[in-house]
């Protein structure tokens, strides 16, 4: 009889025991998951912030920034709309977290253009049915404890990229 009361005791402690092991492993799984699920938002918001900028510079291709002489002062130009489009998950104060590309490529004449020439402030300008190009890398910060040691290091470089042909001069 008294083998039989320490046997229960024992299997209640081994299911203690197990139970505080798969919790560990559980809660690991969840923040990566919550990690994720963060980083697919700000995914979606950089995707309808830079789709919103191409737009913007396919109709208006000189309203790129406020200021020189352009007349395109907020919110009448490319990066505010950038910046403003989406919800409050990226944090556009940082400049170091966030860079947005923005580049014209000659795509009526491509021979005297190299595709990588930026032809904002080229002599020739730009030409309706060029290409504007808008990128937004974007720094993300990992939050959970384990993830970043896995991912290689504590943030996860997001890209996104939109193209629009310019359709005003």
């Amino acid at each position: 009889m008294v083998n039989l009361k320490l046997k229960k005791r024992m299997q209640h402690g081994q299911s203690l025991a197990e139970f505080a092991l798969s919790l560990t492993l559980l809660i690991l799984l969840l923040s990566g998951l919550i990690d994720l699920g963060r980083a697919y938002f700000v995914y979606t918001q950089l995707e309808d912030a830079v789709g919103e900028g191409a737009l913007y510079l396919a109709i208006n291709p000189r309203c790129r920034t406020s200021g020189g002489g352009t007349g395109c002062s907020d919110p009448n130009n490319a990066m505010y709309r950038i910046r403003n489009s989406g919800g409050g998950l990226v944090n556009w104060s940082d400049e170091s977290l966030a860079t947005v590309n923005v580049i014209y490529i000659d795509t009526t004449d491509p021979v005297e253009h190299d595709s990588s020439v930026d032809l904002y402030g080229h002599p020739d300008g730009y030409e309706m049915q060029d290409t504007v190009v808008v990128t937004i890398t974007y720094q993300f910060r990992l939050l959970s404890p384990f993830i970043p040691g896995m991912a290689g290091g504590p943030s996860l470089p997001l890209t996104v990229r939109a193209t629009q042909s310019i359709i005003e001069k």
